[in-house]
Order: C-alpha cells, then structure tokens, then sequence
C-alpha cells in the first residue's frame, strides 16, 4: 500500500495516494514511515496541520528519524514559530550530522533570524557535504549580498545556475547584483532570463522596468510596469515609478492617476504626496501642492526636498517668514543644498539683508562653482552696492557658465551703459533679445541706449516694440514707463 501511495502520489493522483497511506496506517498503526509518507503527501496538499500531526507521530514512533525532524522544521519554520523549528533542526544534526539538508534549513532560520555568522556556517557545511545543492549556493548568495560582499555573491549565484539553470530567482537576484553594480547589459540578460523561466514574476518586470528607465528606454519601461500591475494590481511602487515615468513623458492626467493610486495603497507614502505636490504645483494648483508638501512633511519631517519646495510656495506667495523658515529647515536637514542657499539668498536680498543675502551667495558657490544662476545672483547684488568689477566678473562667469543666459547679457551691457562702454553695452543688448525675442526690458534699455547715441529712430522702433511686448505680457507699469519716453520724445 505504501508503495502503491507513492506511485499515485508522484501522479498526483492525491485522493487515491491518500487512501493508500491510509489502508497502509490500518494494517501497520506502528509502522512510523506510513505517516512519514502520509505526511509528505498532505505538505504537498498544503494541508499543514495534518502533515504536522503525521510527522509527529512518525517521530513518536522512531525517535530517530532525522528526516522527520527535519520535515516537521520546515513546517514550523513556515508558520513562524522558530523555537520549534530551531530545536528539530538541532535534533536531527545530532541524528544524523552529516544531513546537508538539516544545516541547510537551520541556515534559512539563523538568517531569518539575522544570525548571519551562524547562517553562513551552515550554508558552507551544507555545501561541504553536498556540493550540488543549487539552493544552498543561491541562499549563501543572497547571504553575501546582504553583507555587501558582492563578489563572493555573484560566485555563488554563479555556481547556483551552473547546477540549476531554470531557476529564476537566481537569474532575478544576480541581475539586481548586476544592475547595482551598473553592468546594465548583464542585468537585463539575467531579467530577462527570469521572465522567461517565470513569467508570472512581477518583481522581474518592476526591475527590468527600473532599468529601461535608466536607459531612457522609457516605452519598454512602460510596458513592463504595466505588466507589473496586471501581475500585481496592489504593487504600490509600480504606480508610484510609473508615474514618474508618466510625468517625465508629460502625461500630467496619467501621473497624477498613479500617483493618487499609490496614495490610495499606501497612505503613509511620503515621496508619492510630494511629487504629487510637485506636479499640482506645475499645474498651478497651489492650495493642492501645498496641502501634499503638508503632508510629506507629517510623514517624513526630514525630507529637505519638501521643505525646499514648500518655501518656494510661501516666497511666490509673498509669504517671506514661512518661505525663511522652511528654507533654513532644508538647509539645517542638508547643508550641502546649492539651491537652498540660492533661494534664502533672494529672499534677503529682496528684504534689504545684503550681507545675509552674499553670505548665502558666497556659500552656495563654494557648494556648486558651476552654478551660473548664483554668480548671476550675486552679479546683481555688487552691482547694487556699486561695486562694479565685482559684478562684471560674476556676469561674465555667469556667462562662461551658460552662455545662453538672456538675463546676464541684459545685466551686463546695462553695467556696460553704467560705464559709459556704450559699443559693449548695445552688443549685449543685441545678444539678450537674440536669445529671448520677447525680453521687453531689453527693448527698453536699447531704445535708450540708441536714442542717447543719437540714433532716435532706431530707439523709437525698439521703445514702440518694448511697449507691444508688456501689453502683452500684462506688465501695465512697464507699458507706462514705456508710453512716457515715447511722449516726452514726440510720439
């Protein structure tokens, strides 16, 4: 009948197998390998507490069956109670010390239990004693990797495939070891590999999604986070990169769908309620980004990032204390923040404080000497001060920087008019309307400029045009300042 069980078992013709095992236990009530047997095949039904209850009882009957300890471990082991599972483990390598299977086992345990030292040495005793054990080489692995000894992990991974190359899980762990190590074309090999071996898998499409996008392949990053979520529909960091993606993109309705459903799964999810915020505010739904800054901060209050974005809310609100104190917030989280000091810089320079306001300016170059914004910052305060070499310097570094700056040009050639360098001042003039041909003020300044070199034609043309250009971009001050010169001259 025994045999007969296991014929039928192995065809998983389990019902049949099970009345066999049980015919077997009737005949032979003392005979502990028909519950042994009996309980393998109700572990392989998933029916845990009859196979428990069968592998105790093969134990009462041979306390020596170091094979039933170690069954009956495994199955603690799954429902948690480690004690127990513990205590088999040990029972069946005293048995029988040369079971690889035993040190195996207690090796998961000592790991689950952050036991390291001791998992390790099991896995190399379990290797020791079967050097073909795929999984002992796959756990040592993952062993490795956890203490970041990444060599000897990917030559366990290695040798685990070498024994058992349809195994997915090593091909998707030692892609994940590729892909942090930047050896993207090996990793998506390996993810790919996995996907193959298990297409139901939905971390492997999350990762190999991670690094498309990486790779700027962003339609196969798509369509692998899609996959993700019909595998998943609860994978909450599918939606939340998704959105990313979909923002990147510009799919503003696609990413704020995701990035609502992220919240909807996770509602602690600190870094989805701030790019959410980011993307309101874009959207110039201000009291909805500020509500999500709001709530980063709540979760996370040491998120620089929401406080940084949280103070340029109040500044372009006009609310300068809250704008200062969220800015010195993100600078005492991260003092190494370029942008931080940039943007406390402005608001001092605005409120007066020009020495608060170059303290930050100078702090913030020592941080990023390439950064042309702040030289053109602090271009802008000397200039101010009147310390006029100062300011040239920093405009022209500004200009080394990004020649492109329409601003620093306009800034310049005005320094320029200042120094009564009036060919250098039009030449930048001249540059800053060729690089923003609705740069208003530069028309303005020009037409001055022509009409003080006594060339009033040219001035007129340009003052009428800086006129069209700020009635157009409803700057009614300067169109007044505008049609005034253009009245005092005749026009």
């Amino acid at each position: 009948y025994v045999e007969q069980g296991d014929i039928l078992e192995e065809l998983t013709r389990y019902p049949e197998a099970l009345a066999s095992y049980n015919q077997a236990i009737k005949l032979k009530p003392d005979h502990p390998w028909n519950y042994f047997n009996r309980g393998l095949l109700y572990d392989n039904q998933e029916k845990w507490e009859l196979a428990l209850s069968d592998y105790s009882q093969a134990i009462v009957l041979n306390p020596k069956d170091s094979e039933a300890y170690i069954n009956r471990g495994i199955l603690y082991y799954n429902q948690e109670k480690w004690e127990l599972a513990f205590s088999d483990y040990n029972q069946a390598i005293a048995l029988n010390p040369k079971d690889a299977n035993a040190y195996y086992n207690r090796g998961l345990l000592y790991k689950k239990q952050e036991k390291l030292d001791l998992a390790l040495a099991d896995y190399n005793q379990a290797i020791a004693l079967n050097p073909k054990d795929a999984n002992a080489y796959y756990n040592r692995g993952l062993l490795y990797k956890k203490q970041e000894k990444l060599d000897l992990a990917l030559a366990d991974y290695n040798q685990a495939i070498a024994l058992n190359p349809k195994d997915a899980n090593t091909y998707y762990n030692r892609a994940i070891l590729y892909d942090n190590q930047e050896k993207l074309d090996l990793a998506l090999s390996d993810y790919n590999r996995a996907i193959a071996l298990d297409p139901k898998d939905a971390n492997a499409y999350y990762n190999r999604a991670i690094l498309y996008k990486k790779q700027e392949k962003l339609d196969l990053a798509l369509s692998d986070y899609n996959q993700t979520i019909a595998l998943n529909p609860k994978y909450t960091n599918a939606y939340y990169n998704r959105a990313i993606l979909y923002k990147k993109q510009e799919k503003f309705d696609l990413a704020l769908s995701d990035y609502n459903q992220t919240i909807a799964l996770n509602p602690k999810y600190a870094n989805a309620y701030y790019n959410r915020g980011l993307l309101y505010y874009n959207q110039k739904n201000f009291d909805l980004a500020l509500s999500d800054y709001n709530q980063t901060i709540a979760l996370n209050p040491k998120d620089a990032n929401a406080y940084y974005n949280r103070g340029l809310f109040y500044y372009n609100q006009k609310n300068f204390d809250l704008a200062l104190s969220d800015y010195n917030q993100t600078i005492a989280l991260n003092p190494k923040d370029a942008n931080a000091y940039i943007n406390r810089g402005l608001l001092y320079y605005n409120q007066k404080k020009l020495d608060l306001a170059l303290s930050d300016y100078n702090q913030a170059i020592t941080l990023n000497p390439k950064y042309a914004l702040v030289y053109y910052n602090r271009g802008v305060l000397y200039y101010n001060q009147e310390k006029l070499d100062l300011a040239l310097f920093d405009y022209n570094q500004a200009i080394a920087l990004n020649p492109k700056y329409a601003q620093v040009y306009y800034h310049r050639g005005n320094l320029y008019k200042n120094q009564e360098k009036l060919d250098l001042a039009l030449s930048d003039y001249n540059q800053a309307i060729a690089l923003n041909p609705k740069y208003a003020l530069a028309y303005y300044n020009r037409g001055n400029l022509y009409i003080l070199t006594k060339n009033k034609q040219k001035g007129i043309e340009d003052l009428q045009k800086a006129a069209q250009l700020f009635q157009e971009q409803g700057d009614t001050e300067g169109d007044k300042r505008v049609m005034e010169k253009l009245r005092q001259l005749g026009n």
